[in-house]
């Protein structure tokens, strides 16, 4: 069977010879523009977006994932479906250890055996936090989570996140990071409000019930700015918030 070209170019092995992070995101565009197929698995069963994701902690992750969906990849779709199959959520969640471990994984003065993890200061999640926006709002699933050929009941994110906090090296540090955090607060979010756009919705709702009280003088802010907007004409406000909700 031919092998997919696009999914080689996003292997985390494939390195251009120039321009890093920024030189594989070109070497993509071009594939696409050939004619690569977004959506077409490799011999592994994975779909190129899930390819990108499986290396979230790289540079330029995010612009790679932003490149597949404007090319018309299917965040909806499984992004691993041999011998058993996960939503690009579950992708996204299966290691998150790789974001905690420098590049070689052994450091100098780490006894044998042992690895040191980046400082807290490199924010080693913030990748996956954008992208896991990206996928949400794609319309990817927080359930139908798998590993591989495993070939259990389907999880959801949620257990994907506790087994990851649960990890004898690197689990104490990952519960307790800022980035992390914010990840189980969408997740969270997105599960009781049942959809992207309903999490989305929630503060501004609050804004315009502020509104509504700020125009009939019954409250007031100390925030000039929040104040200028609310008493925009309902048409002007109104556009404001919807940017809002497309740009978060």
């Amino acid at each position: 069977m031919p092998v997919p070209l696009l999914s080689v170019a996003l292997s985390r092995n494939f390195l251009p010879s120039v321009g890093g992070a920024e030189g594989k995101i070109r070497v993509v565009k071009l594939l696409l523009t050939r004619g690569a197929d977004p959506n077409r698995r490799n011999g592994w069963g994975y779909t190129p977006l899930a390819c990108a994701i499986s290396n979230c902690h790289a540079d330029g992750t995010p612009r790679m994932v932003q490149v597949l969906l404007d090319a018309g990849a299917d965040a909806r779709v499984m992004g691993f479906d041999r011998g058993g199959s996960t939503s690009l959520v579950g992708c996204l969640l299966t290691t998150p250890g790789r974001a905690l471990i420098p590049e070689g994984g052994l450091v100098a003065g780490i006894p044998e055996g042992g690895t040191a993890l980046i400082p807290e200061a490199a924010r080693p999640f913030k990748n996956h936090l954008v992208v896991l926006k990206m996928l949400l709002r794609a319309g990817s699933s927080l359930d139908n989570c798998k590993v591989g050929g495993f070939q259990g009941p389907a999880l959801h994110a949620e257990s994907f996140m506790d087994d990851a906090e649960r990890h004898v090296l690197y689990g104490s540090r990952i519960a307790t990071d800022a980035t992390w955090i914010a990840m189980k607060t969408i997740v969270a979010g997105v599960r009781r409000e049942g959809s992207w756009k309903a999490y989305c919705r929630v503060e501004h709702k609050r804004l315009i019930r502020l509104r509504s009280y700020l125009v009939r003088g019954y409250a007031e802010t100390t925030d000039p700015r929040v104040d200028r907007i609310l008493r925009l004409p309902n048409g002007a406000c109104w556009k404001v918030l919807a940017y809002w909700r497309e740009a978060a």
